[in-house]
C-alpha cells in the first residue's frame, strides 16, 4: 500500500511536471512576483525624489497598492471563470494602459499618482 502510494504520488508529479499549461502559469507567476520584488524597493526611493514624500507617505502609497491587490485577485479569479480569455485580456491591457496613462501625468500633481 505505501508503495503504491509512492508510486502515484511519483505519476502525479511527473504529470504536473510536464504539463505545459501548469508551467507556464507557474513561470509567469514567478516572473511577476520577481519584478513586483524590485520594484517596491525601487518606488520608496522614486517616491521620495519626485515627489518628496516622506516614509510614512511611502508606506502608505505601497500599502494601498497591496489592499488594492488584495482586494482585486478574488474578483480576477472569478471574472476569469465567467469570461473568455481573449476578453480578459483586452480587459486587462485597457486597465494597464489607462494606468500607465495616470501615471505619464503625474507631473500634474500628486493625485494622478493615487489613482495609478
Amino acid at each position: 500500500d505505501d508503495a503504491q502510494q509512492k508510486e502515484s504520488l511519483l505519476s502525479s508529479s511527473r504529470r504536473l511536471l510536464t504539463n505545459h499549461d501548469i508551467l507556464a502559469v507557474s513561470a509567469s507567476t514567478l516572473v511577476i512576483h520577481a519584478v513586483v520584488g524590485v520594484i517596491k524597493p525601487i518606488s520608496q526611493v522614486v517616491l521620495d525624489t519626485e515627489f518628496g514624500m516622506s516614509m510614512v507617505k511611502r508606506s502608505f502609497v505601497i500599502s494601498i497598492a497591496t489592499v488594492a491587490y488584495f482586494i482585486a485577485a478574488p474578483f480576477s479569479g472569478w471574472l476569469s471563470d465567467r469570461m473568455p480569455r481573449s476578453h480578459l485580456v483586452a480587459l486587462s491591457l485597457v486597465l494597464m494602459s489607462g494606468s500607465s496613462l495616470f501615471f505619464a501625468l503625474r507631473h500634474l500633481g500628486l493625485w494622478a499618482f493615487y489613482v495609478c
